[in-house]
């Protein structure tokens, strides 16, 4: 799984913590034979059957001295309610900057599907999610860690696969055989081509999802000369990017997206849907500084995409920012990696 792939990456690679961990995939285990006495659950989620008991995490309680949980979903808002009533910290890749939204309910389990839902009417079918609202000893558990820009960029396909074959027969630790460093990637060089790179399709099974999307291409309809967009290969789309002068990257299932991240690797200056409500790190989401932010409506994009490609020394100074704040954040993954494990330890 290319999100666990990244949201690893900091443990593994860390050659003072790694091996203070033990990995494993099985609950017997766990519960039955290791000797730790700290139990950090990822991806724990996806396990649904298990997840979504309370049973699950009272035998954890019983047998584990504390029991923490590392949520790398996509948005800030989806929050497994059933794990934070019973672990003791609950790790999220980005939060809400405003912990009291927390409070309130989330349809959809986003806050622009909540947008959506609250200005144009747009409603989910079928069983619609409602993120319950927590309460406040729930919330004082929220921690932000660390977003999935910390991995492996550029991506490319064989490596996920190779990393996946490497855990199977050998486990977890030897994943970082297959990590790289992006700090050695050499972002190109010299003049780019006047456009911005869009390619992202609106095929969700959330109407408020789908529906985020498909304004950002009615958007797009209105000046098409200043846009790339339609499905291409991954290689082709790496290529666009080493010269597209910008990228566009609208919200997905969440608001940090691993197209914000390749666009920074390779310096095209990032367009986003404004990312004023969200903590996160590393943090490549200062309007005007890092990335030209845009609305949720999408009605000042073709605004903003014009200026960024006619000035060029804008757009510039924000693709440089943006490049140099995330490489400071790999060069100081090692105080991060280490700052999360004074928060396991004590």
């Amino acid at each position: 799984d290319i999100t666990l792939f990244n949201t690893l990456y900091p443990i593994l690679r860390s050659r003072e913590f790694r091996s203070q961990f033990e990995f494993t995939d099985r609950i017997d285990y766990a519960l039955q034979r290791s000797r730790t006495r700290k139990l950090l659950l990822v991806r724990f989620y996806k396990r649904r059957d298990i997840a979504d008991v309370d049973e699950t995490y009272l035998r954890f309680k019983e047998r584990f001295e504390k029991v923490f949980y590392f949520d790398d979903t996509a948005s800030a808002d989806e929050i497994q309610t059933t794990a934070i009533k019973h672990v003791d910290l609950y790790f999220k890749k980005q939060v809400h900057r405003d912990r009291a939204y927390y409070g309130r309910p989330a349809y959809g389990k986003r806050a622009f599907t909540q947008y959506y839902h609250d200005r144009y009417g747009v409603e989910d079918q079928g069983n619609v999610e409602i993120r319950r609202a927590l309460t406040p000893e729930e919330t004082s558990k929220i921690v932000s860690a660390w977003n999935l820009g910390i991995g492996v960029y550029p991506k490319a396909k064989y490596r996920n696969g190779l990393g996946a074959r490497l855990d199977r027969f050998f486990g977890a630790p030897a994943v970082r055989l297959v990590y790289s460093d992006p700090r050695r990637f050499v972002p190109p060089a010299g003049g780019r081509s006047a456009l911005v790179s869009a390619h992202f399709g609106n095929r969700f099974d959330r109407n408020t999802v789908a529906y985020h999307r498909r304004l950002f291409q009615d958007a797009m309809v209105q000046a098409p000369e200043l846009f790339s967009s339609g499905r291409i290969p991954l290689r082709q789309y790496n290529q666009e990017l080493r010269l597209a002068e910008a990228t566009l990257s609208p919200f997905g299932w969440g608001e940090v997206c691993f197209r914000d991240f390749e666009a920074v690797i390779h310096q095209s200056t990032l367009i986003k849907p404004s990312m004023d409500h969200i903590e996160t790190w590393p943090d490549l989401y200062r309007p005007g500084q890092t990335y030209q932010n845009v609305s949720w409506d999408a009605s000042d994009l073709v605004e903003a995409a014009r200026r960024v490609l006619e000035d060029r020394d804008y757009s510039r100074d924000l693709a440089r920012t943006a490049y140099a704040a995330y490489m400071d954040a790999f060069d100081s993954l090692d105080e991060r990696i280490r700052g999360f494990m004074r928060i396991l330890q004590e």
